[in-house]
């Protein structure tokens, strides 16, 4: 197993040697989780953690995080969010088109990723590595319910001014976000993303 690979279920404290691949839900035990059960279950050829932490508004429970090679991790109650699995099974499906490298990951994906989520920049969903994300899924046959929100290509910006043209937000999470959409609207696309994306097409 790659050094990296060793390190990331080091960290993260995750153990194989209790589950059955063949089980479709599971419960997750490992000392990073000690003493709480985890609500999870296999997707294709990953392990889908829900986690814990309930946030007080339901809408910013719908997040992911894929820790390649090791797990995805979920917002509390989305287990049951194909759109948001999928999503990030498209992210384990880049780590697995880059030669399972964690390496290449981290620098073409995971970090771009990150920094653009911590610190802003381009509307999340609109970066070139989500967008990508989503291209594999639907590579995969998933056929995403909510377009705008789960691009798989740019056909929803403008070419020349990388904004953003539609965004729907579904029930319940629609008035929390309708609320914000001028300001997610004004995030808009750059050509470096457009380009970028491009080149993930590639590999």
């Amino acid at each position: 197993m790659h050094v990296l690979a060793k390190l990331q279920i080091m960290l993260l404290k995750v153990s194989y040697s209790q589950y059955n691949p063949n089980d479709q839900t599971i419960t997750w035990h490992s000392k990073l989780f000690a003493s709480k059960n985890r609500n999870a279950m296999k997707f294709k050829d990953a392990y889908v953690i829900e986690s814990k932490w309930q946030r007080k508004n339901i809408e910013k429970n719908a997040w992911g995080i894929t820790f390649p090679g090791s797990h995805i991790k979920v917002g509390y109650g989305q287990l049951g969010n194909e759109d948001l699995i999928n999503h990030e099974h498209g992210h384990w499906r880049q780590w697995q088109a880059l030669g399972n490298s964690l390496i290449k990951f981290y620098l073409k994906i995971g970090i771009p990723s990150f920094m653009n989520a911590a610190f802003g920049g381009v509307m999340h969903a609109y970066h070139h590595t989500e967008v990508d994300a989503d291209r594999r899924a639907a590579a995969d046959g998933y056929t995403f319910s909510n377009s705008t929100l789960y691009p798989t290509n740019y056909s929803n910006v403008s070419s020349e001014s990388g904004l953003i043209n539609k965004l729907i937000f579904p029930d319940p999470y629609g008035t929390y976000y309708a609320e914000r959409l001028n300001s997610f609207k004004r995030y808009y696309v750059r050509q470096r993303n457009f380009r970028k994306f491009d080149r993930l097409i590639n590999f």
